[in-house]
């Protein structure tokens, strides 16, 4: 990887579980999709055991009954979020473990950029994606992000890689779906 000039096209980099765990974690903060799910059942569930726990202590008094009820509806709105991202990210890395589909999660990949669109190669194979499928390139301090359709895409870990070599090549994506820099 260090031989390849900083204009390279071509990026090789080896993913870890880890680092598509981190993946999962950011479509699930930045889909607007996600969000509006979750908010939805959490006011639910907190709505609902608010008025269960405010009925249970309505015998003791009127003011109790509620104060627990809001205390319970408090308590559930504020966890709920919380409690479905851990759910959700044990779920994933419980699938993403399976002895089958380890290899495709822990391996080396080479994303290339061509006219016909984004080429990846691993040990799941080749793949071509046309530029209309490729949504979006994000990063964080440890990661960048190539995002498709539906919560899926490529996680490239900036651990260990020529800052440079990685730069020029989110530049060029970004050039070529016409993103902002």
């Amino acid at each position: 990887m260090a031989d390849l000039p900083p204009t390279s096209k071509k990026l090789t980099f080896t993913t870890s579980l880890d680092d598509w765990m981190v993946f999962v974690e950011y479509t699930m903060k930045s889909s607007a999709r996600h969000r509006e799910a979750i908010f939805a059942w959490q006011w639910f569930f907190a709505i609902a055991c608010g008025a269960i726990v405010a009925y249970i202590f309505a015998d003791v008094s009127r003011e109790v009954g509620l104060g627990a009820g809001a205390l319970a509806l408090a308590v559930v709105a504020a966890s709920y979020p919380r409690f479905t991202r851990r759910r959700a990210l044990a779920a994933s890395r419980k699938e993403m473990s399976k002895k089958k589909l380890l290899p495709l999660y822990s391996s080396e990949r080479t994303l290339e950029i061509s006219d016909g669109g984004l080429r990846s190669d691993s040990v799941a194979g080749s793949q071509l994606l046309r530029w209309g499928f490729v949504e979006a390139v994000a990063e964080t301090s440890t990661h960048a992000f190539i995002l498709l359709p539906v919560r899926s895409g490529f996680v490239i870990p900036k651990l260990g890689m020529d800052p440079e070599i990685l730069q020029a090549f989110l530049s060029d994506l970004r050039a070529r779906l016409q993103l902002p820099v």
